[in-house]
């Protein structure tokens, strides 16, 4: 019992610790000047898919973009890029903005997964 007690705490320690870090932007610079950068897309797309879990996108689409605009060779870098548009789109932003922005993600991966889909949102934005 005192173990689970004490893992528990533990846990709860180490979730503090990280929100306190993003708060104060410690992580961030951590992060931009880690010694393995191949494991900071991951971590910052984490990031931001953590803040649209929970719902507050306009951080998710800073994280997002973090990753598209910085690691733009990294496997993460299209679903991030998508993820920032997407976000972006929730937020209410204009439709010509958002064809504009939709389009960078067609001229920036045009054989991506979600090209098709974002097509038919540019088309959607032009034309309501």
């Amino acid at each position: 019992m005192k173990f689970l007690l004490f893992t528990f705490l533990a846990v709860v320690g180490a979730i503090i610790a990280v929100l306190t870090s993003i708060q104060n932007g410690s992580l961030v610079r951590y992060l931009d000047t880690h010694p393995h950068p191949v494991y900071v897309p991951k971590i910052t797309y984490a990031l931001g898919h953590g803040y649209t879990v929970v719902g507050d996108l306009d951080e998710a689409t800073t994280y997002y973009y973090r990753v598209a605009e910085q690691y733009p060779k990294s496997e993460l870098a299209e679903p991030a890029y998508f993820n920032y548009l997407n976000a972006l789109d929730e937020l209410n932003t204009p439709r010509l903005e958002m064809a504009t922005l939709y389009e960078s993600y067609l001229s920036r991966f045009p054989e991506g997964p979600h090209a098709g889909m974002v097509k038919r949102r540019v088309y959607l934005c032009r034309t309501k």
